[in-house]
């Protein structure tokens, strides 16, 4: 008779059970960090935005720069496209796919609530410092954050968390 014994088809899905084990949060990790890159580009483009903003307004408190004052729209979660139409200044939020987006007094905020890895927030400075905060610094330190800060002017205002994290 020809086939396999129930002693090898065994091995075999032990060996994929396994590997999927350690392969699974690996993938996790990757796709968050794919996540966390596209809402780098995305704060880092409303910064530029708003710098221009209030040069064009000749403003120097980004309080004052509203999304309608910003020459460029940008993609709802949804699929509609805002920017013009989204209205409020700073703290109301623009919601992307991944994370929710909010103009601060000193830069950007990117909350990411939920999804595989739970809630934690970044931050980019008008000034270029990019910070990760989350409740215990566990996820920040999963996603590449690398030292401990708790310096106000390295986070935008208004950034949640306890532990925060320099990028």
């Amino acid at each position: 008779m020809k086939g396999f014994t129930l002693i090898e088809l065994l091995v075999v899905v032990l060996i994929i059970g396994i590997l999927s084990a350690v392969a699974l949060p690996q993938y996790n990790k990757a796709v968050e960090k794919s996540r966390q890159s596209e809402a780098w580009t995305t704060m880092k483009s409303i910064n530029d935005v708003v710098k221009v903003a209030q040069m064009e307004k000749g403003e120097e408190i980004v309080k004052n720069i509203t999304w309608d004052d910003l020459s460029t729209s940008y993609v709802h979660g949804s699929g509609t496209s805002v920017g013009k139409a989204v209205t409020g200044g700073c703290g109301t939020a623009l919601n992307g796919k991944s994370f929710s987006f909010s103009m601060k007094d000193n830069g950007v905020v990117a909350t990411r609530v939920g999804g595989s890895m739970g809630t934690y927030y970044l931050g980019l400075t008008h000034s270029g410092t990019r910070t990760c905060g989350d409740a215990d610094g566990k996820i920040c330190a999963k996603v590449g954050g690398k030292t401990d800060t708790t310096t106000a002017s390295d986070r935008p205002t208004g950034m949640s968390g306890t532990k925060f994290k320099l990028m």
